[in-house]
């Protein structure tokens, strides 16, 4: 009988222990599966995280690529205003009234024959025209300006006053020139600068949009001598008249 109860005992123990023994594995498992999720969700939450640092690297980026697009934009708009001012500038200057009273015109020429330039105005005569080549044409014109007032009955005064002419139109004092031009074809009747000025007086018509004007001076040139732009202004005629 004592036999049998100890067996019995030495069962419930063993059995005990085995219970005891399966609970702590049971445990011990169920603790694994915990720490492999946390990890799991660890590893996740770490890739998102970068993820988002790329996500916010690349806005960084495209961001600076935009503010210095937006610079480079804010440049050209400032130089675009530059340039339209200077525009604005040179268009006021162009429309703006000519002072007449800046002219300076040299006398008339007398009557009678003209005669040969002397040599020390000759000498002047091309150094003006070598200032006018140059670009230097408001020291051309007053240097032309001199000579004629020097020297107003040579063979070579009314050039003088046909190259002051030509300077401001150079210039784009379309104005000053034709009061110039018309001066030299009222001074000078028997000038082979008179076509010439016929001429540049209905090209500066055509600038300043007055058609008319320049059909009437190009039609007159052809009275003048010495011929040398016929051509030229019939094709203008052809032109103002088609």
């Amino acid at each position: 009988m004592k036999l049998h109860r100890w067996f019995a005992y030495a069962c419930l123990a063993l059995t005990g222990l085995f219970l005891l023994t399966g609970c702590a594995a049971s445990k011990t498992d169920r603790g694994s599966l915990t720490d492999r999720d946390i990890a799991t969700a660890l590893t996740d939450l770490d890739q998102r995280v970068n993820r988002l640092n790329t996500a916010v690297t690349s806005s960084n980026d495209r961001v600076n690529q935009l503010q210095n697009q937006n610079a480079q934009i804010v440049q050209q708009i400032s130089m675009l205003e530059a340039d339209l001012t200077s525009i604005e500038e040179r268009i006021t200057q162009l429309t703006a009234p000519q002072k007449e009273d800046t002219i300076v015109l040299p006398p008339s020429a007398p009557g009678g024959i003209l005669n040969r330039a002397p040599s020390e105005m000759k000498a002047e005569y091309d150094r003006a025209r070598q200032l006018m080549k140059d670009g230097d044409r408001t020291e051309a014109i007053a240097l032309f300006t001199q000579l004629a007032t020097d020297y107003p009955n040579t063979d070579l005064t009314d050039n003088c006053h046909y190259w002051v002419g030509v300077g401001y139109f150079l210039m784009g004092e379309y104005n000053q020139a034709i009061t110039v031009f018309e001066h030299l074809l009222d001074s000078f009747d028997e000038s082979n600068k008179r076509e010439h000025a016929r001429i540049m007086l209905g090209k500066i018509y055509l600038k300043l949009n007055q058609p008319v004007e320049a059909l009437n001076q190009f039609k007159a040139s052809l009275h003048e001598q010495p011929g040398d732009y016929r051509d030229f202004a019939n094709n203008q005629i052809a032109k103002l008249e088609g």
